[in-house]
C-alpha cells in the first residue's frame, strides 16, 4: 500500500546526491514517467535507463517504466512553443503552459488507465518517486501525474528538489 509519494528531477542532482537522498526518503520504488529514457550530457549519465536501473537495483530499489504518463511528440513540442513565446529556456521554465497542463490533464491523465497504473505501483512499493528531467516539479508533467496518483490513494506529495 502506498504509504507517501514523492517526485524527483534528474536536473540539479550530482549522481551520487540523487541515489543517496531516495534512500534517505526510503524510496522503494522510481516510476519513471519519461518518453525517452535518455538524457543528453556526462554529467546526467546516471539517469540514462540502463545506468539508472542498474544503480537503483545496486542500492535496492525498484524500477518501473510508465510511458501511458508520458507526454508525447506533440505536447513536448506544444510546451516547446509556449517557452519559445515567452523567451524561456527549457530549464529555466518555472511552471508549464496552461494549455499544456489542461491538456495532459485531459488527454493524458484523462485517457490512461490510472486504476491500474496506482494498482501496479501500490504492488511494487510504499514509497514511491516519480522520475523526470526538469529540476522544478510545477515545471514538469511529473507533478500533474502525481497529483492525479496522490489523489486517487489519498497520500502525501512530496517533491525532492537538490
Amino acid at each position: 500500500m502506498v504509504e507517501a509519494l514523492h517526485t524527483i528531477g534528474v536536473y540539479g542532482w550530482e549522481s551520487e546526491h540523487f541515489f543517496d537522498e531516495l534512500l534517505s526518503r526510503q524510496i522503494d520504488l522510481v516510476v519513471d514517467v519519461r518518453a525517452r529514457r535518455s538524457v543528453r550530457g556526462s554529467r546526467y549519465a546516471f539517469a540514462n535507463h540502463k545506468r539508472l536501473e542498474a544503480e537503483l537495483d545496486r542500492v535496492g530499489i525498484a524500477y518501473l517504466h510508465v510511458p501511458a504518463l508520458a507526454p508525447d511528440r506533440d505536447f513536448r513540442a506544444r510546451q516547446s512553443s509556449a517557452d519559445k513565446s515567452a523567451g524561456i529556456a527549457k530549464r529555466q521554465r518555472p511552471t508549464l503552459a496552461r494549455e499544456f497542463v489542461d491538456s495532459y490533464r485531459l488527454d493524458v491523465i484523462g485517457q490512461a488507465p490510472m486504476t491500474a497504473i496506482v494498482d501496479h505501483i501500490d504492488g511494487l512499493g510504499a514509497r514511491p518517486a516519480l522520475l523526470c528531467v526538469e529540476l522544478e516539479p510545477a515545471a514538469c508533467h511529473r507533478s500533474l501525474a502525481a497529483s492525479a496518483i496522490a489523489d486517487i490513494t489519498d497520500v502525501e506529495l512530496h517533491h525532492l528538489i537538490p
